[in-house]
């Protein structure tokens, strides 16, 4: 009993509609996550969410904010395609706004960058971020996973791969700038691998 009351409302709390479907790795941090939902429902028709191992989101052109492209291509680059470590949302063959993230071995998801094209509408933008979060949170209760629902964590982390020393720093800047207008702030007590990174979280 004591079990199932612990269990339930976190599956309860994650059911946004989202179908997620896992591959079959003994290791929970390696399972490949793949999902393709319409996002209707979220007031942006013609729009579909689509992880990376469905069709990995290349972006061009100048309508994204500083380090988008740098984020989405170095997540892919490290079997981020394969394992659906980029969610991203269509509307036809372009990307409007995509999510590179992480599944450690244990916590909560965390994304290194959140991003929507500058080009979009506000309150467009808005939704689309939430979609995207919801997504992961709903992905946290995904069976085999079964991490916190309740929060996300974000880290800044991957951008200490960024040879030159100015444009790390400008990356940097504009990842942290997109965790604070999304709502994310202190992360008490950050794990070991997170120990002296930027780091921060959203409780929900």
């Amino acid at each position: 009993m004591t079990e199932r009351r612990r269990t339930t409302p976190v599956r309860r709390l994650a059911d946004f509609g989202f179908k997620i479907a896992t591959g079959d790795v003994a290791e929970p941090s390696h399972i490949k996550i793949s999902v393709e939902e319409e996002l209707g429902r979220f007031e942006l028709p013609a729009m579909v969410l689509r992880s990376s191992d469905r069709r990995a989101p290349i972006i061009v052109g100048e309508r994204w904010p500083v380090g988008a492209r740098w984020s989405i291509d170095d997540r892919l680059r490290h079997d981020g395609a394969r394992k659906g470590r980029v969610l991203a949302v269509w509307q036809g063959n372009q990307v409007v706004a995509a999510c590179p993230w992480h599944l450690h071995e244990s916590g909560p998801p965390v994304i290194f960058d959140l991003i929507a094209r500058n080009d979009l509408h506000d309150d467009d933008a808005k939704r689309l971020i939430t979609a995207l979060m919801l997504c992961l949170r709903q992905i946290a209760a995904t069976p085999r996973i079964e991490r916190d629902t309740t929060s996300l964590r974000w880290t800044d982390l991957a951008a200490e791969r960024i040879g030159d020393r100015r444009e790390r720093e400008r990356v940097r800047r504009a990842i942290q700038s997109r965790a604070r207008a999304a709502g994310f702030g202190t992360l008490r007590r950050p794990p070991k691998w997170l120990t002296g990174h930027w780091a921060v979280a959203r409780q929900f």
